[in-house]
């Protein structure tokens, strides 16, 4: 008998909307790993992520709840007012883009903490501080940049007490994680990048998106540490210590070993991947594969829903993008006269955060303007780096982006408060996007890219 199967404690009884909700998102977990092999199965793991949206709804938060059922209400009635007024289609390929990726990402890191022990002690701190603060902003910052959002869940676990975060530390990581957008081939808004702008070569936007993030990242860091009391800057963050570091690690080069595998299989089905495939070998190289695979069985019919306020509210996101999408696809309006410039492009920007603010995913903003301004050739350098600009600032500052959502539900903070902080550096990163953009035509044009 293995250590761990040793005087468990006795697990409280789940109720039968509990278990619902969590077999639902175990099969939503396996149709999407399906999808990796069978990508037309993704259609499959939509319908999946729509079961999943009922059983997580009967578990969730009552203010979950209320925002769940608006989201859900306004894109089925954007939905319907664009077949019935516009003519529009609805394809049977748009239930596959309901998150169902994401949820089963966010998910799926409920096998990391249920096989993987995180509880490990720690040694004397050797950094405190803005030092404390710029190491775990940027080590936050690297594992985001692979990880995606599994990785807020690694670090800001390790900041919490007793399952709360501070403020401060949700700005901090909520933050560096958001500015990995800025760069990273492995966020979804690279690959939106690519399917607007095919013939583009990423190495200006990836290269100034770098550039970009080191300068944000060190501000991000002072300015957290302004705002901080004596009490909160004495804290360690995360620190560079090897029992810390091994697991984002493994999870990385797990994702980047796949990704060379199994090229063109999207970014977080890789890390959904990584998951499962890490704590299996790590469970059944410590306690035996008996022990693990009863440990996955536990978490399946019981330890989902520990994601259920985030997983209802992103499947309910995804209704809204879906409908709201058919909806402003059909209306009469064009922007194709809009001469492509520096300027137009860092409006296209700070477009895309105010409408964040307002609620609007990035993702609808983006698909608007694709319809409304019909890019032209000569344009893709500027837009494709605002749009990579405002996919971050939205992610750090838009109350349905997934960064706030899943900060605020995990941490039980609230939404409008972790925004009003993130906002100060945010309004900083408007002002820097326009060099940005400008710094990209310029090495486009020198490279001969335009």
């Amino acid at each position: 008998m293995s250590a761990d199967s040793v005087q468990r404690p006795s697990e409280p009884p789940i109720s039968h909307a509990a278990r619902f909700a969590s077999l639902a998102t175990a099969a939503l977990i396996v149709c999407v790993l399906v999808s990796i092999a069978l990508p037309l199965e993704t259609t499959v793991a939509g319908v999946a992520a729509l079961v999943a949206l009922v059983g997580c709804f009967l578990v969730a938060t009552a203010k979950s709840r209320i925002v769940v059922l608006l989201l859900t209400g306004v894109g089925v009635l954007s939905a319907i007012i664009a077949l019935t007024v516009f003519d529009a289609r609805l394809e049977w390929d748009q239930l596959g883009r309901v998150n169902q990726d994401l949820v089963a990402m966010i998910a799926g890191g409920a096998f990391i903490r249920g096989v993987v022990p995180l509880t490990l002690t720690q040694p004397k701190p050797r950094l405190t501080g803005t030092a404390a603060l710029l190491r775990t902003s940027f080590l936050t910052h690297f594992f985001s940049s692979v990880l995606n959002m599994v990785s807020i869940g690694i670090v800001g676990d390790r900041l919490a007490r007793n399952g709360k975060l501070s403020r401060n530390n949700a700005s901090l990581v909520s933050h560096s994680f958001a500015t990995a957008a800025l760069w990273s081939p492995f966020w979804a808004i690279t690959a939106l990048i690519v399917i607007y702008f095919p013939h583009l070569n990423l190495l200006p936007v990836t290269l100034t998106g770098m550039a970009g993030a080191v300068m944000i990242l060190i501000v991000i860091a002072l300015w957290n540490a302004a705002r901080r009391t004596p009490q909160e800057l004495a804290e360690p963050g995360y620190p560079l210590q090897a029992s810390l570091l091994w697991l984002p690690l493994a999870l990385i080069g797990c994702v980047i070993a796949t990704h060379f595998l199994i090229p063109g299989t999207p970014v977080p089905r890789l890390v959904l991947l990584a998951s499962i495939i890490v704590p299996l070998l790590f469970g059944t190289v410590r306690t035996g594969l008996r022990e693990t695979l009863a440990k996955f069985a536990r978490v399946a019919t019981s330890g989902l829903t520990s994601s259920a306020n985030e997983s209802a509210l992103f499947i309910a996101a995804g209704i809204f993008t879906v409908g709201g999408s058919m909806l402003t696809a059909n209306l009469p309006i064009t922007l194709a006269g809009v001469p492509p410039t520096v300027f137009s492009a860092w409006l296209l920007t700070v477009a895309i955060m105010l409408l964040s603010l307002l609620g609007v995913h990035s993702i609808v903003s983006i698909s608007i303007a694709a319809a409304l301004m019909l890019f032209t050739p000569g344009s893709e350098y500027l837009y494709a780096t605002a749009m990579a600009w405002g996919w971050s600032l939205s992610g750090a500052t838009g109350p349905l982006s997934g960064t706030i959502i899943y900060v605020s539900q995990r941490y039980s903070l609230n939404g409008r408060s972790l925004i009003a902080a993130n906002l100060p550096v945010a309004l900083f990163m408007v002002a820097l996007a326009f060099p940005a953009i400008w710094i990209v035509a310029r090495l486009s044009e020198a490279w001969g890219l335009a």
